[in-house]
């Protein structure tokens, strides 16, 4: 059997390790996410174009994939609008 299924306000995201550079994280994420949707849009061929394809930036904490690591680690969580944009 075959379905259709939409669900609403899930998107994809990916992780990346934030090392606290930024004395203002708000600011920082935000400057993230700009400067994703510019190079994705580079990328696409259209650097002209204003298309946003980062929904929002968090910051979270957890322990990161490979290694030994005594404590968390922040990193920011971007969501983004299309899921063929994650690989």
């Amino acid at each position: 059997q075959k379905t259709c299924l939409h669900l609403h306000g899930v998107f994809p995201y990916i992780y990346v390790p934030y090392d606290g550079c930024g004395l203002q994280p708000e600011r920082y994420m935000r400057q993230v996410a700009f400067s994703i949707d510019r190079a994705l849009n580079v990328a696409m061929g259209n650097p002209a174009a204003s298309t946003q394809h980062v929904f929002k930036v968090v910051l979270v904490s957890g322990m990161p994939f490979y290694g030994y690591h005594a404590k968390e680690k922040h990193f920011m969580k971007i969501y983004l609008y299309n899921p063929k944009i994650v690989k």
